[in-house]
C-alpha cells in the first residue's frame, strides 16, 4: 500500500539516485520518479569503472593530485579530498551488496585510465555500470519503503520564499503523468536526472538526458557553475550513430594504441603521457591528427592476445563485432564524442543546492571535483559518495542548510526571471543539436559561439511566449536552456582551459562537426 505522503522525493534512477534511496533508513518513505523506465539512465552504460584508493601502493593524496592536474586548476581541493577519501568505503559498500567486481588472486583487479598515475579503477570487466545498477535495482526490490513511479516526467520544482530568511525553500515537484499535470508535496527533493548530452547530435548519453534537472534547478533559483566544460570522450566508435557506442578508456589503460590510417602511433607527437593523457588532451590530439592526415583515426588493441581481450573487454568485443570490426585482429575506428557535463548546479558534497531542501546529485551537480576536465572514472565515485552523504543530510533538520561559496575563476550563471533576451527566433531541436555539435565541440571559434548564443537566446525568447504543456514542449525548453547555458559560459571565458578550447589557439585547424570518414 502506497503512503499518503512521502518523506523524500528522488527524481532519477541512476547510481546517485539509487544509492541515496538505499542509504536512507528503512522507515523513510521514498518516492523514486523516473522519466521513462527505471533502466533508462546513463549509469547503466558506464564501462570503465570506479576510481578509488584500494592498492597499498596508492594513496589519497596521489589520487587527489591526479584529479587536480586533470581539472586544470579549477577543482575545489577540499571537496576533491573529501570525495576521494570516501572512495574505499564506497567500494566496500557496493561489495557488501554483492556487486561482482573483477578480481585476481590478490583481491580486486584494478585497471588504469588516462590521467591516473596508479592502477585504481575498480570494475566489472567492461560493463561496470550495467552490473552495478542491476545489483542495486535488485537490492531495491527488497525495500518496501521505496516506491517507484515510472513514465513520470517532472517539469518543475515547487518553491516558496521565506520572507524572514530571504531563502527559497523547496515544496515539492510538478510532473506530467499520462499527459496530466500533478503535484507532489515534499520539503526534501533530490534531483539526480543526469546530464545534457542530448543537446548534441552525437553523444554517448541515452535519449532521456535532455538536461531537465539542470534546467529545473536553474529556474528554481540555483546557480549553474562552469557550464562551458563539456567533456568529449576521445574514443567513440566512428559510425555516425546519434547515440555513439563508447570504447572504454580502459582499452588504452590495458595497452591500446592510437594510430592513424597509415598505422602510425601518433600520441608522442602531442603529449608525453601518450594515450593516457587526460581526455581533453587526447580528444584534441585525435582531431589534430585526423586533420593533418585528412583521414580517420583508430584504436588498436589487437597486439594483446585474443584471450586477454575477451576476458577484459567482452562487451566491447561483441559490440564492435556486431559493427563488423573484430578487435582481436583489427583496429577500431574512433572519434571524440560528447560524453559528460563537467559543470552543473552548484552544490556541496552532500548535494545541497541554493534552494533549501533541494538536493542535486551526480552529473547534473557541480561539487568542484571535476574542475575544467573530469578525471576518468571519478564520476561514478562522485555519484556514490554524494548519494551516501545526501542520505545522511536528508535526516537532518533543514535549519542547518547553508549555501556554499564559489571559488575564484569559476564561472557562475544565475537565472534571469525576465527571459526577453533577444528577438524571437524559432528553433527546432534538430537545429539546436546541430548548432551545438558544430560550434560547441572539442574546438571552438569565438565568432561561431557568439552567433550560437544569439540564436539560442532568440530561441528562449520565442519559447517564453508559448504555453508549454506537453513533455516534448518542455523538453525542448530544457534543451534550449541548457544549450544556452553552455554557449554563454563558453563565450564568457576568453581563454582556453581544460575541455574548453578556443580554436584561435590553433589557427591552422578547423573545428570539425565530425572527423573525416575512414578511408
Amino acid at each position: 500500500m502506497k503512503p499518503a505522503s512521502y518523506d523524500v522525493i528522488i527524481v532519477g534512477s541512476g547510481l546517485a539516485a539509487i544509492t541515496t534511496a538505499l542509504s536512507l533508513p528503512k522507515d523513510c518513505q521514498v518516492l523514486l520518479m523516473c522519466k521513462g523506465e527505471i533502466a533508462d539512465t546513463s549509469s547503466r552504460f558506464a564501462q570503465g569503472g570506479i576510481a578509488a584508493v584500494i592498492a597499498p601502493t596508492d594513496s589519497v593524496q596521489e589520487h587527489v593530485t591526479d584529479t587536480l592536474i586533470a581539472g586544470a586548476g579549477l577543482c575545489d581541493p577540499n571537496t576533491t579530498e573529501q570525495i576521494i577519501h570516501q572512495g574505499a568505503d564506497a567500494i566496500a559498500w557496493l561489495s557488501s551488496l554483492a556487486v561482482p567486481f573483477s578480481t585476481t588472486k590478490e583481491g580486486l583487479h584494478l585497471t588504469k585510465e588516462g590521467g591516473h598515475s596508479r592502477r585504481r579503477i575498480c570494475h566489472v570487466a567492461d560493463h561496470t555500470g550495467q552490473s552495478v545498477m542491476a545489483c542495486l535495482w535488485a537490492n531495491m526490490q527488497t525495500r518496501p519503503n521505496i516506491h517507484v513511479l515510472e513514465r513520470c516526467f517532472v517539469t518543475d520544482i515547487l518553491t516558496e520564499l521565506d520572507v524572514k530568511t530571504k531563502k527559497v525553500h523547496c515544496k515539492g515537484v510538478v510532473c506530467l503523468i499520462n499527459q496530466q499535470s500533478k503535484k507532489y508535496d515534499a520539503d526534501k527533493v533530490v534531483l539526480a536526472t543526469g546530464g545534457l548530452g542530448q543537446i548534441y547530435q552525437y553523444t554517448t548519453a541515452p535519449e532521456v538526458c535532455t538536461g531537465d534537472g539542470i534546467a529545473m534547478a536553474y529556474r528554481a533559483g540555483c546557480r549553474i557553475v562552469n557550464a562551458e566544460f563539456v567533456q568529449f570522450h576521445p574514443t567513440g566508435f566512428d559510425d555516425d550513430m546519434a547515440q555513439t557506442a563508447l570504447i572504454s578508456e580502459a582499452v588504452r589503460g590495458e595497452g591500446g594504441r592510437l594510430i592513424n590510417a597509415q598505422g602510425e602511433r601518433f600520441m608522442s607527437n602531442y603529449d608525453d603521457r601518450l594515450e593516457l593523457a587526460p581526455r581533453d588532451v587526447v580528444a584534441r590530439s585525435i582531431i589534430k591528427e585526423a586533420q593533418r592526415t585528412a583521414q580517420g583515426v583508430f584504436l588498436d588493441i589487437s597486439h594483446q592476445s585474443d584471450e586477454f581481450i575477451r576476458l577484459h573487454f567482452p562487451k566491447i568485443y561483441q559490440s564492435c563485432l556486431a559493427k563488423g570490426v573484430d578487435i582481436t585482429k583489427q583496429p577500431i575506428p574512433v572519434t571524440p564524442v560528447q560524453h559528460y557535463f563537467c559543470g552543473g548546479v552548484l552544490t556541496d558534497v552532500s548535494g545541497r543546492s541554493d534552494v533549501v531542501g533541494l538536493y542535486c546529485l551526480g552529473e547534473m551537480a557541480y561539487t568542484g571535483l571535476h574542475g575544467a576536465n573530469r578525471l576518468a572514472s571519478n564520476s561514478l565515485l562522485e555519484c556514490l559518495v554524494m548519494g551516501q552523504n545526501a542520505a545522511k543530510s536528508l535526516q537532518e533538520p533543514l535549519a542547518k542548510w547553508s549555501n556554499r561559496d564559489v571559488l575564484p575563476n569559476w564561472s557562475v550563471q544565475t537565472h534571469q526571471k525576465d527571459i526577453n533576451l533577444a528577438s524571437s527566433i524559432p528553433l527546432d531541436v534538430a537545429q539546436i543539436k546541430q548548432l551545438m555539435q558544430q560550434h560547441l565541440g572539442v574546438m571552438r571559434r569565438q565568432e561561431d559561439v557568439a552567433k550560437t548564443v544569439e540564436l539560442l537566446a532568440g530561441g528562449l525568447a520565442d519559447l517564453s511566449t508559448q504555453n508549454l504543456t506537453t513533455q516534448s514542449q518542455i523538453q525542448k525548453l530544457n534543451l534550449t536552456m541548457c544549450a544556452y547555458l553552455v554557449a554563454k559560459a563558453s563565450l564568457d571565458r576568453p581563454y582556453s582551459i581544460g575541455c574548453h578550447y578556443w580554436v584561435e589557439n590553433e589557427p591552422n585547424l578547423i573545428a570539425p562537426n565530425r572527423l573525416p570518414k575512414v578511408v
